[in-house]
């Protein structure tokens, strides 16, 4: 029988990133450095604040992060991040909308000079 030697389940690296996902307050001093993070997508940031607003409701004091979060500073970043999501989403319809129309007349401007080729007597 052969064996196939297989990759390892996970790499080190990954293994720091599910730490810091699955324990923010080890990896970020305040709510707002996860907001502000460039290298987390949305979902990324939205799953690190739950997890650490879910840890932060678990600890009534004793045990935890060097600096304890309150609940509510968490509640507000997730608020933030909302609003920049719809500010994003607003902002991509916005484009869209204004493409359209860019393309609908210029359709129309098309239509119009083909009308005007094709009379008898212009060229």
């Amino acid at each position: 029988m052969r064996t196939i030697p297989s990759a390892p389940l996970r790499r080190a690296s990954s293994d720091l990133d599910l730490d810091a996902m699955l324990h923010p307050a080890h990896a970020f001093v305040q709510p707002a450095a996860v907001v502000d993070d460039p290298d987390l997508s949305i979902a990324e940031k939205r799953a690190i604040l739950i997890a650490w607003a879910s840890d932060a409701a678990e600890q009534a004091g004793g045990a935890g992060p060097l600096r304890p979060v309150a609940v509510d500073e968490i509640l507000d970043a997730l608020r933030g991040l909302d609003r920049a999501a719809q500010a994003t989403a607003d902002d991509i319809e916005r484009c869209r909308f204004a493409l359209r129309q860019r393309w609908r007349r210029t359709l129309l401007r098309g239509r119009a000079r083909d009308r005007d080729e094709d009379r008898p007597g212009r060229a």
